[in-house]
């Protein structure tokens, strides 16, 4: 991936770009925080037994998990750009589409999905802020992009 200097960017660009990937990292981890308190609905509404729920949690977690080790190297090889916003849109869509089934099967699947989405978080992300700023303020960035997941 080209750095900072190689891609001629201002300082502005490389702020929204941290801000943005911030704002990203965040909307993941609202997804999934809301996600365990809403059990009790789900559990009324739709049936699931508390296993079912826990397994759906396993399942986003464990995808989320075991896919950042396969989308690092693809950002490497294949830029971040276009994983970070495929991931993302992977993400929102998966968790979209929870909301419109009522069954375990396919919340689960789409859960999964999600999770493989919202994967491109941390390896990618992380990668691009550092290909983005310079020495001097990669703290700074890495400190904002940190803080979106917090506030998420």
């Amino acid at each position: 991936m080209k750095g900072r200097n190689e891609l001629h960017l201002t300082d502005a660009i490389v702020r929204r770009i941290v801000l943005l990937v911030a704002t990203g990292h965040g909307y993941i981890h609202v997804c999934l925080v809301a996600f365990p308190p809403i059990f009790p609905v789900l559990n009324r509404e739709l049936g699931l037994t508390y296993t079912e729920l826990g397994l759906l949690s396993t399942g986003v977690a464990f995808s989320l998990g075991l896919s950042q080790l396969i989308v690092g190297p693809l950002s490497d090889r294949f830029g971040r750009k276009w994983l970070l916003l495929g991931g993302l849109l992977l993400f929102s869509v998966a968790t979209g589409v929870c909301g419109l089934v009522s069954t375990f099967w396919p919340l689960l699947f789409f859960q999964v999905l999600g999770g493989i989405g919202g994967s491109v978080m941390h390896p990618v992300a992380l990668a691009l802020v550092t290909d983005v700023t310079s020495t001097r303020h990669r703290g700074k960035s890495m400190a904002v992009h940190g803080a979106g997941s917090m506030l998420g």
